[in-house]
């Protein structure tokens, strides 16, 4: 599967930009629990807090955007790898075989061995699923 590099890429921060300390220093406090849901109606600026807040952020980061097309699981499977690579390049490596078997193997069987290869990578990351609300399987 051909990967559309832009869907990785982390938007870019604006000039001009509304500072919103009290947000960042929200989700400074909500990464410490391992898990950050940030939700609003579309418009409000979520992306552009991620964004912002990422590039302060000492940690390693990965950004996946999101469309209706990622419901499919080995599209979104196939792109999750994409990001989590930019993390550690050794991930996925079980999975991304796992996605050419026919038929595609349940969803736990594919998922057990990523998630006991993120449970490996060294350093504390940040994975940011940019518009989730649209996966629906």
């Amino acid at each position: 599967m051909q990967i559309i590099n832009t869907k990785l890429s982390i938007p870019l921060i604006r000039t001009r930009l509304v500072e919103r300390s009290r947000l960042i220093q929200k989700l400074n406090q909500g990464i410490e629990c391992g898990f950050v849901l940030v939700s609003a109606a579309a418009g409000y600026g979520k992306s552009t807090l991620l964004s912002f807040w990422l590039d302060q952020s000492k940690s390693p980061s990965t950004w996946l955007s999101l469309d209706d097309g990622d419901n499919h699981p080995a599209r979104f499977l196939a792109y999750l790898i994409s990001a989590l690579r930019k993390i550690d390049a050794s991930v996925g490596e079980d999975l991304e075989t796992m996605l050419r078997a026919s038929p595609l193997p349940d969803v736990e069987t594919l998922l057990t061995p990523l998630v006991n290869e993120l449970t490996k990578v060294e350093h504390p990351f940040c994975l940011v699923l940019d518009d989730y609300h649209l996966i629906q399987n």
